[in-house]
């Protein structure tokens, strides 16, 4: 059975909300638009469960989980992350790692 995952962390979510919120008390985005939009960033994707292990960058790791790129060299630094080093200066991160991060599987 395809495990769900959800898009984004709830951290992140929170902090969408209150940016999209001054913009639907304005009628910039009406209310719909709004519902859909976080429905978008909740909904569960069941569809990357048969795509190979991703690897990505330091960068693109801090992005998803909402911290510094500092924050991700201490993580890995404390083993919660694991590096890929792919070269002298090239170093990557397993996407399923930071999913299963996110989703709360590793503490």
């Amino acid at each position: 059975m395809a495990a769900e995952r959800q898009l984004i962390s709830k951290k992140c979510l929170s902090i969408t909300k209150q940016c999209l919120k001054p913009f639907v008390e304005t009628d910039v985005i009406d209310e719909e638009e709004y519902k859909t939009m976080i429905y978008q960033l909740t909904r569960k994707d069941k569809s990357d469960d048969d795509v190979p292990a991703r690897l990505i960058s330091r960068k693109e790791c801090a992005e998803r989980l909402c911290v510094s790129v500092r924050q991700v060299d201490r993580l890995a630094d404390n083993g919660l992350l694991t590096r890929v080093k792919l070269g002298r200066k090239c170093i990557r991160f397993n996407q399923q790692q930071i999913i299963d991060i996110i989703e709360g599987v590793i503490q």
